[in-house]
């Protein structure tokens, strides 16, 4: 019971901003996890392929418990939300090579789903190294909103990031493999 609630609080981090927006940028978070996230299982059934999935979604929204300072994020808005990604993908790139981790993946991973027209804004606020089928990956986490919303009279809104998601990544490939989201 305490792990759910936990985890409700935590989630409900699919937050509402009651501060005022701000666009100072909080802290990233870079962290190696002694997790092993299984892969998918494939079952034969009558002949045919079934996935049957050992469900990582599970496993991202646990590594989404990690980030300790998620709430911080909620006062970001959307307003040049391109430009804070590239600071925020610099400064976990940077921290992961402090690290000793795969800085040139982890940058890859998260340029691979970027996309600077995309009327989903989303911001890179943590990574996690982790093992995926006993392999290297990446865990990454981040904060979003739909970027090009419109008043009623047409005026572009500025927006807080009040969503949150987590990638995972193959580290070798730079392949995602899955991905789970609060909408």
């Amino acid at each position: 019971m305490k792990k759910i609630l936990v985890i409700i609080i935590t989630l409900s981090a699919c937050f509402t901003c009651f501060g005022e927006a701000t666009n100072v940028l909080p802290e990233i978070t870079i962290k190696t996890l002694d997790i092993n996230i299984p892969p998918k299982e494939k079952k034969a059934l009558f002949g045919i392929f079934v996935t049957k999935h050992a469900d990582p979604d599970k496993y991202l929204w646990e590594i989404l418990q990690q980030v300790e300072n998620i709430s911080e994020f909620s006062s970001i808005t959307t307003d040049n939300w391109q430009t804070k990604h590239h600071e925020l993908t610099l400064k976990l790139a940077e921290k992961a090579d402090t690290q000793g981790l795969d800085s040139s993946s982890l940058s890859e991973c998260i340029n691979s789903i970027y996309n600077p027209t995309n009327r989903v804004a989303e911001l890179p606020i943590a990574a996690f190294s982790v093992k995926y089928n006993k392999k290297n990956a990446w865990v990454i986490c981040y904060v979003w909103e739909y970027a090009n919303t419109f008043d009623q009279d047409g005026k572009k809104m500025i927006t807080s990031l009040g969503h949150i998601r987590a990638y995972l990544f193959d580290e070798k490939r730079r392949k995602e493999i899955s991905m789970a989201t609060c909408m």
